[in-house]
């Protein structure tokens, strides 16, 4: 499994269209993908925000020591 939280709809729309064997593969149908899709990015764009905005500030830290 990977974790992108970079990844908005639009990405998730390539993804979907050039990777649909993968989910196929995987046993879940597009259609739950996106179920899921839609029950997670609302809060997801403020989820990567907190998560490269510490990355930022830890690197800025450790940068200036």
């Amino acid at each position: 499994m990977q974790f992108h939280p970079e990844a908005g709809g639009d990405t998730l729309d390539g993804w979907y269209a050039t990777y649909e064997r993968w989910l196929a593969e995987a046993g879940v149908s597009e259609a739950e993908a996106r179920a899921e899709d839609q029950r997670n990015l609302p809060g997801q764009e403020a989820q990567a925000e907190r998560l490269f905005g510490a990355f930022g500030r830890i690197v800025r830290e450790r940068s200036a020591r």
